[in-house]
């Protein structure tokens, strides 16, 4: 393999983690905040309009975010899974253990923080299934072509 080749695509890898880490801060910020927003009024005092109208925003930001992280995610395992090499399980598995890194951290500040856990770990869940889905299929590709059912070109 071809080491500019390498280095272009591990490249492209490090800006897309670093893209999903801004959108994951985003995300758990807003979370954060709204979170602390909606605790008073947990407590049963009353929302105003405009209470309701900001955590309404903050909602569609939110949205927004996790949009875009998982068309990243989904954008960066199709690029990785093209590869035709032996390190496209690698680039998998890298996936998988930042997502659970993600997973991990978001958990451990939403009990810092005192945000709902199901709010800070949501980012990542179908992330997750996607990956791990990228995962299965490659290693069914890579037994398939060994035993002879197809070959990889």
């Amino acid at each position: 393999m071809d080491k500019k080749f390498a280095f272009k695509q591990s490249g492209v890898f490090l800006v897309a983690i670093l893209l999903l880490t801004l959108f994951n801060i985003g995300y758990v910020s807003i979370e954060i905040y709204k979170s602390s927003m909606s605790q008073p009024m947990v407590s049963g005092s009353t929302i105003t309009e405009a209470e309701f109208s900001r955590l309404s925003t903050l909602s569609q930001y939110a949205l927004i975010l996790e949009t875009a992280f998982l068309i990243l995610i989904i954008l960066n395992i199709c690029l990785t899974i093209t590869k035709r090499n032996k390190l496209v399980l690698i680039g998998i598995l890298l996936h998988l253990g930042f997502l659970i890194v993600l997973f991990s951290v978001n958990t451990v500040i939403a009990a810092i923080f005192h945000a709902p856990v199901g709010n800070m770990r949501q980012i990542v869940y179908i992330p997750f299934i996607i990956v791990g889905g990228a995962a299965s299929y490659v290693v069914l590709r890579h037994v398939m072509a060994k035993r002879g059912v197809f070959s990889l070109k």
